[in-house]
C-alpha cells in the first residue's frame, strides 16, 4: 500500500464533506489534473482506504437519534444486526461492546417516523431493550 501524502489527504477531506464533488472541482482545489484526481481516488478505493461512496441525507430529515440496543444471549448479535440495518431510515449499525450489543444510527424526517423504526427494532426478536438518544447538534 502506498502511502498517503497531502493531496490524498486533501482529495479525502474533500469527498467525505460531498462524495459527489466534480472532479474538475477537486482538480482545482489539490492543484492537479482531472486525470490524475481519478487515477488517486481509483487507487484510494483498490487499496481500501476509500470503501464506499455513500449519501447522507439531506437537511429535510429533522431527527437523528442513537438506539442502543441489547440482544439475547442466544441470538447472534450479526443477524439482529443485519435485520436492523435493512430498516427504513437506519444510517448505520455497529455492533460495540459494553452494556449494549449494537448501535443504531438512525435519521428520519419526523419523530413519529423515528418512533415507527424503534418499535421495528423493538419487534425484532432477539432484542431485549433499548434506549434512545436524541441528537441535538452536528459538527
Amino acid at each position: 500500500m502506498k502511502d498517503i501524502d497531502e493531496i490524498d489527504e486533501k482529495i479525502i477531506s474533500i469527498l467525505k464533506a460531498n462524495a459527489r464533488t466534480p472532479l474538475s472541482r477537486i482538480s482545482k482545489e489539490v492543484g492537479i489534473s482531472k486525470t490524475a484526481v481519478k487515477k488517486r481516488i481509483d487507487r484510494l478505493a483498490r487499496e481500501g482506504i476509500i470503501s464506499r461512496f455513500t449519501i447522507e441525507l439531506s437537511s429535510k430529515v429533522e431527527v437523528r437519534a442513537l438506539v442502543l440496543i441489547r440482544s439475547t444471549a442466544k441470538g447472534k448479535t450479526s443477524e439482529t444486526s443485519e435485520i436492523i440495518a435493512r430498516f427504513p431510515f437506519v444510517e448505520k449499525v455497529y455492533e460495540v461492546a459494553g452494556d449494549y450489543d449494537i448501535v443504531a444510527m438512525i435519521s428520519s424526517p419526523t419523530v413519529e417516523k423515528l418512533n415507527e423504526t424503534i418499535d421495528k427494532i423493538r419487534e425484532v426478536p432477539s432484542v431485549t431493550s433499548t434506549i434512545t438518544v436524541m441528537v441535538l447538534k452536528t459538527y
